[in-house]
């Protein structure tokens, strides 16, 4: 279960949030510009996305749930 805080964060803390929204936001550009892949957090479980989903995941209000997957891995299908 994830737990959800609506806080406003201080000076530093927004600084440091900012940041690490930049950051995460550069990835995930940088992963679907490499044609590789995101792994989320979705609906209880991890999911892939990739393509225009990962584009929108680094514009969107979202990004700051989503860890980008680096490397050089390619997405299998079963």
């Amino acid at each position: 279960m994830m737990t959800t805080i609506e806080a406003t964060p201080s000076r530093d803390g927004q600084v440091a949030l900012d940041s690490l929204q930049n950051a995460v936001t550069n990835t995930l550009e940088r992963e679907r510009l490499l044609g590789q892949y995101a792994v989320i957090w979705q609906d209880g479980k991890p999911a892939f996305i990739g393509g225009a989903e990962l584009q929108q995941a680094g514009q969107g209000s979202k990004a700051k749930h989503f860890s980008a997957a680096g490397g050089n891995r390619t997405k299998t299908s079963k």
